[in-house]
């Protein structure tokens, strides 16, 4: 009897203890290894791109791979693995045509890029098309076929650029990139020890899960997207979207309106790309333009009692314009050229609000100045003017304004020793916002300021390597102050036909400290001066990422670097209220001309400041999404596909008779518990003794 009692405590320990066992060992067959920079699915109207796993996650071998030999070897007939494998490579063979043979291998379950953090860029990287927004701007097959598609110019067709268009392929497969250095030698050191030589198993495999829900369109998940299962609707993709930012020089009114050709419209766009998650820097691409406008914007918002002295400067204004979502087919200046035509512009007007700004249409529009690319190389600094040549030649009175126009920003840029040259005649615009407003009234005369003639010098547009290392920080101060001053006396001079005589104290400090918070310091002191007092230890060391991503929710919601851009330029812009609380910052509900927030301002010991401007949100989503068009071809059609949680793992992938042998043991201790238990149940009342109770 004592031993069947010692039995079966001691089967209870072995199980209890199994268990314990068991759930140790499970923790140390994975490995997780970092995932959370991955390359991601979008759609537009006709296909998807971009990356994604099946819905358990991808599994293969590793192969390291660290030179262009073997590369070819792998991708051979006769190198090619026999089962299924994931590659894991230096970023510098992360190319079109390495991953399009990759591609064209059966067995290819994900692909990891090491890129070290002390890694220099690239010679040439951009993976987006020759054509940036191709047939979605000015110059489409059924308004300018002379210049449609880029026949004229191919902009981003940098020699020896081997990344060419890869954001705009459909890869089939996970695809990370690996920046921890401990990762990456794990992954090495793995694959040498088990992989690297030897024959047979265990061999160190890996596991890559980034599943997407949206395939094939936006077509096809916005209509899932209706669908109903139990009782909810089923999203599997997202609409790009976020805000556009919107700021009049002066305030203006419902009760008086705009008169037409009186409102100089200045542009730069917010957003950047690249393939994965978390990486669209934009430093060149965005930022450089971005930040001159910023510091305009001060430059203008000092000279506005001066300005309104001048008569000639009566009924005249101008609109400061941060678009987004740009990158994919001008999201934010189609759709603020939609709401426009439609009298939504800035705002829907409603009987019962007393103060609303007035609506802004495009025959309002006097100029258009849009700052671009705004990084040259050379001493003395060279921009280059593009203007349309189509409503040149159309109208006399477009082409005298635009020379107008040319004529004065040369004369102002040559203050501060730069070289402004416009491009040859017949030369059509760089991908700009400004196609946008053409499309819909070529008689705006405008010009697109750059540093690049005919060809990008920007030999990372829209990619993971276009940093502040790609440029000098130092240089480009100095460069973007002289730009904005240029930009500031072309301003005022259309406003009050008289020229600027008189320094502009927003100078390099300005610029230093923009240049700064967007590349490389997110808790920058300007940044800390805008953001609530309570929240400006929370702000983040790394810059924020420019994707244009998808709707936050709600129309006073945005993307952290758009609500940041908006504090900005509100602080830069607006006026301090004194006498004001956090409480009490806050406007009239009947009054949507000006707009309050409380930010911790420039001075020390202090709970914050409220400020009061006219910087305001616009909605940036494709008018497509408003019309309920999924297919179109005259607007953007860009969707983010729905995505679960990612991740990558590696393990050991035994041989087959340890697998058996792993079975047949689960199956042995299975029925030996069953066995155990039904003998143990059966037999309770004489192994525990149990003795049924008596009664008093």
């Amino acid at each position: 009897m004592k031993k069947l009692i010692l039995y079966s405590v001691f089967l209870l320990l072995s199980i209890r203890i199994k268990g314990i066992l068991s759930d140790r060992t499970s923790l140390k067959i994975y490995e997780n290894i970092q995932s959370d920079i991955f390359c991601f699915r979008r759609l537009n109207a006709t296909h998807q791109i971009g990356c994604a796993s099946h819905s358990g996650g991808n599994v293969g071998v590793l192969y390291v791979i660290e030179v262009e030999e073997e590369v070819e070897n792998i991708t051979s007939v006769e190198g090619s693995p026999p089962m299924p494998f994931v590659v894991a490579m230096p970023i510098t063979l992360f190319n079109m045509n390495n991953m399009r043979a990759f591609k064209k291998l059966e067995n290819l379950r994900g692909v990891l890029i090491f890129k070290p953090e002390t890694l220099k860029p690239l010679k040439n990287f951009s993976p987006d098309q020759s054509c940036p927004n191709r047939n979605y701007g000015f110059y489409t097959e059924k308004l300018n076929v002379e210049y449609a598609a880029c026949k004229k110019k191919e902009w981003n067709k940098l020699p020896g650029n081997e990344a060419l268009g890869m954001m705009f392929e459909d890869w089939g497969v996970p695809i990370f990139i690996i920046t921890n250095k401990t990762h990456i030698q794990n992954i090495k050191k793995y694959y040498n020890h088990f992989n690297n030589g030897t024959e047979g198993l265990p061999l160190c495999s890996v596991q890559m899960t980034s599943v997407m829900l949206a395939a094939k369109d936006s077509d096809t998940c916005m209509r899932r997207n209706k669908l109903i299962s139990n009782l909810n609707e089923v999203k599997t993709c997202d609409p790009l979207s976020d805000k556009n930012i919107v700021n009049p020089l002066f305030p203006t009114n419902k009760t008086e309106g705009i008169s037409n050709r009186s409102l100089i419209v200045v542009g730069a766009r917010l957003d950047s790309f690249s393939m994965f998650d978390k990486l669209a820097p934009g430093a060149h691409s965005t930022v450089t333009g971005l930040v001159t406008l910023l510091t305009v914007a001060k430059n203008m918002a000092g000279l506005r009692e001066k300005i309104l002295e001048k008569e000639k400067a009566k009924d005249k204004n101008i609109l400061f314009i941060i678009f987004n979502g740009e990158a994919f087919d001008y999201i934010g200046s189609s759709r603020i050229v939609f709401d426009m035509q439609k009298n939504l512009f800035p705002v829907r007007i409603l009987d019962g609000i007393k103060d609303q700004p007035a609506l802004i249409n495009l025959h309002h529009v006097s100029h258009f100045i849009e700052l671009s690319q705004l990084a040259p190389p050379d001493v003395p600094a060279s921009l280059w003017l593009h203007t349309d040549p189509v409503s040149v030649k159309q109208s006399t009175e477009v082409s005298d304004k635009v020379k107008h126009l040319v004529q004065i920003f040369e004369t102002e840029a040559k203050k501060g020793n730069i070289k402004a040259s416009e491009v040859p005649a017949d030369l059509p615009l760089p991908p700009a916002s400004f196609q946008s407003f053409l499309r819909h009234d070529n008689s705006i005369p405008g010009m697109v300021i750059a540093d690049h003639n005919d060809e990008f010098i920007n030999r990372y547009y829209n990619s993971i390597f276009d940093t502040n290392e790609v440029l000098d920080i130092s240089f480009l101060t100095q460069i973007l102050t002289n730009i904005s001053t240029a930009v500031s006396g072309t301003l005022y001079q259309l406003l009050t036909e008289e020229e600027l005589n008189e320094h502009l104290n927003s100078t390099e400090e300005l610029v230093s400290g923009l240049l700064e918070c967007y590349l490389q310091n997110a808790s920058c002191p300007l940044f800390r001066q805008i953001a609530d007092p309570l929240m400006t230890e929370r702000l983040r060391v790394e810059p924020y990422p420019l994707y244009v991503s998808v709707d936050s929710g709600g129309p006073t919601k945005a993307n952290a670097i758009t609500l940041y851009t908006r504090y900005l330029l509100a602080y830069l812009t607006g006026e301090k209220v004194e006498d004001r609380d956090r409480k009490n910052c806050t406007g009239d509900v009947q009054d949507q001309i000006y707009h309050f927030d409380w930010m911790a301002g420039s001075e020390v010991n202090t709970t914050g400041v409220c400020i009061k401007s006219t910087v305001m949100y616009t909605v940036a989503q494709s008018p497509a999404y408003v019309l309920n068009d999924w297919k179109s071809t005259e607007y953007s059609t860009w969707t983010e596909s729905v995505w679960l949680e990612t991740s990558a793992r590696l393990f050991l992938q035994p041989k087959k008779s340890q697998e058996v042998i792993t079975l047949v043991t689960g199956f042995i201790i299975f029925f030996v518990s069953i066995i155990s238990v039904y003998f143990i149940n059966e037999r309770s009342s004489i192994i525990f003794n149990t003795k049924p109770l008596v009664g008093c």
